[in-house]
């Protein structure tokens, strides 16, 4: 029997079923023909993976060019950001005008400078209790990291719970002597290839973002100081999409190991850990891999005997995963 459809991932796209991961692979070998109601069939016509031959007088199908799919759902996403960003700013003014609203204030105030803004969030830090959240967008210099990284550890040890994303900087060594450090005192840390929006967040109170009203040339140093406690909780829901989208990053931190002993996970095995612990199917993963997904229980097996753990104990396995140093090795 065909399994249901995965739920919808962030975005609204949904993960393909087994079945509609096995009929795309068979696509692909020349298998184009295939009656209405093929397990998977309606999955990757939705997807715009397949396309029905219009002038065919058979059931066959098209596969269009994967990478073009891609890049056609990218541009549909980043012109979803930059919508949300233009509703963003006109929530001030929308919502302005109520009475209640327009006695307290609309809750955003521009900063004309980074140095007002940087003030701003220097207070707001100060109180910080539970969180803060942040997106640079922009590569940042040797200079910037060395100044914050007193601040980001002492907000960490102090039980601060901290995320971060940035572009793809793996390249750079100071990123990531930075993010070894940070992930090693429990800061999460992820890349996401831009567009996304510079922000900063401290707990559910305050928040920090750029200045997007010229959408083609952000101005690094000018941004929105807000407080309305509803446009916080939108722009907290943009920041929960731009995580979703991202990769986790530990800035190649591998932990101590005792002299003399071998790491209890093989390479691979961490691959598909970090990979389980990000919430990814293990169809997906053997994707990723371009192996089969028996393959990828095949490469588990030995580490659950390891363990002393039940075959196909999942929990088990996560709940040591989660507390083991090796989680930080590449």
């Amino acid at each position: 029997m065909a399994k249901n459809p995965e739920p919808p991932m962030p975005g609204g796209l949904r993960k393909l079923s087994d079945d509609a991961l096995s009929l795309y692979a068979s696509m692909t070998r020349g298998n184009l023909t295939w009656e209405d109601g093929t397990p998977g069939l309606q999955e990757l016509i939705d997807a715009k993976l397949v396309l029905p031959n219009l002038f065919s007088p058979e059931p066959l199908y098209l596969l269009p060019d994967p990478h073009t799919v891609y890049k056609a759902y990218v541009e549909q996403a980043a012109a979803a950001v930059a919508a949300a960003g233009r509703t963003l700013l006109d929530l001030p003014e929308f919502f302005g005008v109520l009475p209640h609203l327009a006695e307290d204030g609309s809750g955003v105030e521009y900063m004309g400078t980074k140095h007002q803004a940087t003030s701003a969030i220097t207070a707001a830090m100060a109180g910080v209790t539970s969180s803060i959240w942040t997106a640079h967008p922009k590569e940042r210099t040797p200079e910037v990291m060395s100044r914050s990284e007193p601040d980001v550890v002492r907000n960490l040890q102090s039980g601060i719970r901290m995320r971060t994303i940035y572009p793809d900087i793996r390249h750079q060594a100071h990123m990531a002597r930075w993010a070894a450090r940070v992930t090693q005192l429990g800061a999460e840390v992820r890349i996401l290839n831009p567009p996304f929006f510079r922000m900063v967040i401290i707990d559910d109170t305050f928040a920090m973002i750029g200045d997007y009203r010229q959408s083609d040339n952000l101005d690094p140093d000018t941004a929105f100081a807000v407080t309305h406690p509803g446009v916080v909780a939108f722009i907290r829901a943009v920041y929960r999409t731009q995580w979703n989208r991202a990769e986790p990053w530990m800035g190649g931190h591998v932990a101590p190991v005792s002299t003399g002993q071998e790491p209890i996970t093989t390479a691979r095995q961490r691959i598909i850990l970090r990979g389980f612990s990000a919430g990814k199917k293990a169809a997906v993963i053997a994707s990723e891999l371009g192996v089969s997904t028996r393959t990828v229980t095949t490469i588990l097996a030995s580490l659950y005997v390891k363990l002393g753990i039940t075959p196909g104990d999942g929990f088990r396995l996560g709940e040591w995963w989660s507390r083991s140093e090796e989680r930080h090795m590449e």
